[in-house]
């Protein structure tokens, strides 16, 4: 990654005072690890959902390919469980024009697995929701959006995530500084690490070794942190972020 970066850019002794925009080496990170990085679910902001007709389902040894451009290269298996976890933001309780995920009259599919449609919401005291219930729907054809990602409840164990962004808004901030005549410490990043710290992925990682690499699907690049188990983690797995899916890349959107 770094040595084809470096030889793109070309490197010299001297001369090098020019600018690289991050991009590029961002570009040969992601061509490195689409080739490299297995493909693996994981959840950042976990709610609940619950498949209400599970004793319905026939299939729930659910076969993923570690790369699904390649299938020959391997595959995992996931087990369908009656209580999964989806990301927080791939559900909204109204309905809301050009979002894919699950919504009130949406169908939406759990990827690779069953087809299902809201039920009901399940909230606290608070207001807030705790829980989703849904029903997987047998023989569903139609074509739909939103595919969704998921975990296991009891399959599945408790991580940290790190999400990291550029530190700061402008990538020569030292001339964009001087023209707007402004301290260079206003352009940090306040989102340059986004942390989760009750995140989720398969229990089949629970033994992963520091600095492998994984692609979590719609999510982005991650690597195994190199104190993945410490003390001060709880000893729970850490995973960094190494770069978004796609350049220029925001938040991920449900059913992108």
């Amino acid at each position: 990654m770094i040595n084809d970066f470096c030889e793109n850019i070309g490197v010299a002794r001297k001369g090098n005072e020019n600018y690289t925009s991050v991009k590029k080496l961002e570009f040969f990170a992601r061509k490195e690890l689409d080739a490299n990085a297995t493909r693996v679910f994981a959840v950042l902001e976990p709610l609940a959902l619950n498949i209400t007709n599970f004793a319905e389902i026939e299939k729930t040894e659910i076969t993923a390919p570690f790369f699904p451009s390649d299938p020959s290269k391997g595959s995992r298996t996931y087990y369908l469980t009656s209580q999964v976890y989806i990301e927080r933001e791939d559900f909204s309780d109204t309905t809301k024009a050009g979002f894919f995920g699950i919504m009130p009259d949406q169908v939406v599919c759990l990827r690779y697995g069953p087809f299902v449609v809201l039920e009901s919401v399940e909230k606290d005291a608070s207001g807030n929701i705790i829980k989703i219930n849904v029903k997987a729907l047998k023989d569903y054809d139609k074509k739909v959006k939103g595919v969704i990602h998921w975990v296991s409840v009891e399959r599945s164990v408790e991580c940290i995530v790190n999400e990291y962004d550029v530190l700061l808004n402008v990538e020569d901030v030292v001339s964009v500084s001087k023209k707007e005549g402004k301290d260079w410490l206003e352009y940090f990043n306040k989102k340059s690490l986004i942390p989760h710290h009750h995140a989720r992925i398969w229990d089949q990682l629970k033994d992963v070794k520091p600095y492998e690499r994984f692609q979590f699907e719609r999510l982005g690049y991650f690597c195994v942190d190199e104190e993945a188990r410490s003390e001060k983690n709880g000893g729970k797995i850490v995973f960094n972020s190494v770069v978004a899916l796609k350049e220029s890349a925001e938040k991920k959107k449900t059913g992108h």
